[in-house]
């Protein structure tokens, strides 16, 4: 069985990269895709997972001691609105880290993702999570304080606390002199951590249709069977009357 993984690139003119992976995450094949290609040969829609660019993505581990998901991501969210300086609207995703406090958080502007699910859909792909591609790295071990991915035209940087994808000469003003562990291979390389990605963007308003419908849902069944209950209730109240 065979996953599709769609890399968008960082500029919105250059080709997107398709590869096919197995479970293991080896690259079965490798395609470029350009306006008017798609994922199929039909161009009928495929699932797959879309990398999208991390330039535009902020990703920063924060302390969150919220009691759910929800209030995990409203914390967050005011949390960053107050750091930046331009919050404007913010989209917020978190990891998937149960009753810890301490959540990998990703931040983009909700425009840019709509964008990047619109061109996914262009290409045929129908997109069962979304991650930022620095995201693919692994965390730093304790030998080096940050992993650095150089793509070309991009470095992909990871370290405690934080992940960011820039051009080089901005990315080296960030990390400065820190110590760095270079990840050899590629993007090819990382594909098996897109099959588990720690954080997927699609939650919130761009969850699944079927994720985000499971309250009303909830909220009908509690309501049917209410009255499920009742109507016996009012039976007998109508044969006494």
């Amino acid at each position: 069985m065979s996953t599709h993984i769609l890399f968008l690139p960082a500029l919105p003119d250059a080709p997107a990269t398709l590869l096919d992976v197995d479970d293991d995450g080896h690259v079965l094949s490798r395609r470029s895709l350009r306006s008017g290609d798609t994922v199929a040969a039909d161009g009928a829609p495929v699932p797959g997972v879309l990398v999208v660019p991390g330039d535009a993505v902020r990703v920063e581990a924060l302390e969150l001691p919220a009691h759910s998901a929800a209030q995990a991501r409203a914390a967050a969210h005011a949390l960053l609105s107050g750091r930046l300086a331009r919050p404007g609207a913010l989209h917020v995703a978190l990891d998937p880290a149960g009753s810890a406090t301490r959540r990998t958080v990703a931040a983009v502007d909700p425009g840019l993702l709509r964008g990047w699910l619109d061109r996914a859909a262009g290409f045929g792909l129908l997109p069962v999570a979304a991650v930022p591609a620095q995201l693919l790295l692994p965390p730093p071990g304790d030998e080096a304080p940050v992993n650095l991915l150089d793509t070309g035209d991009r470095w992909l940087a990871r370290g405690h606390g934080f992940a960011l994808s820039a051009e080089p000469a901005l990315a080296a003003q960030v990390l400065g002199t820190q110590p760095v562990s270079r990840i050899e291979g590629g993007l090819d390389g990382l594909a098996a951590r897109a099959l588990a990605a720690e954080l997927d963007l699609l939650q919130g308003d761009f969850a699944p249709a079927a994720e985000r419908t499971r309250p009303a849902q909830r909220r009908r069944l509690i309501g049917l069977a209410a009255a499920l209950l009742a109507s016996p209730l009012l039976l007998v109240a109508a044969q006494a009357l």
